[in-house]
């Protein structure tokens, strides 16, 4: 008999998922008005919670989901690039996240989460 991790992995995995997107908002107190940059980001991640920010970008080395029809209440968009060598202008986003930490209005105070 197989016995799988897997459906435990899940389970505990989308839990840590709420709870660091809880703090995300108890520590940032998003607003409509404020653009996030997530590096290494999914768009799936963000448009299973109800919008919080005006816009969100989605920054990876390749291309993922296009589609931006896809998550139509929730305004999400797929940038291709090297997290570690960011093209933005400062201050150009409020927050941006990965996935092992928050950091707050870019080079902020950092959080590990």
């Amino acid at each position: 008999m197989r016995v799988s991790i897997f459906p435990i992995y899940d389970r505990i995995f989308k839990l840590w998922r709420r709870r660091r997107f809880g703090l995300f908002v108890r520590v940032l107190s998003p607003e409509r008005n404020q653009s996030l940059l997530d590096v290494g980001g999914d768009p799936g991640f963000w448009a299973q919670y109800p919008p919080i920010l005006g816009r969100i970008d989605t920054l990876d080395l390749y291309l993922r989901d296009r589609d931006k029809n896809r998550f139509p209440e929730h305004s999400i968009q797929v940038l291709v690039g090297n997290g570690c060598a960011l093209q933005f202008a400062d201050q150009s986003y409020v927050a941006f996240s990965s996935t092992n930490r928050m950091c707050l209005k870019i080079i902020g105070a950092c959080q590990f989460a």
